[in-house]
């Protein structure tokens, strides 16, 4: 089980995932739901 989730959080993590010249970002916003929060 625990492997399953782990796997689909990452997939989860690295779809909010985009590029700006050449370095992965991460933006706060996409990322605020699959961490748990509600509100910005």
């Amino acid at each position: 089980m625990k492997k399953e989730l782990i796997t689909g959080g990452l997939h989860k993590f690295e779809a909010a995932c985009y590029e700006v010249k050449g370095v992965e970002c991460w933006s706060a916003r996409e990322l605020k739901p699959f961490l748990g929060y509600n509100f910005w």
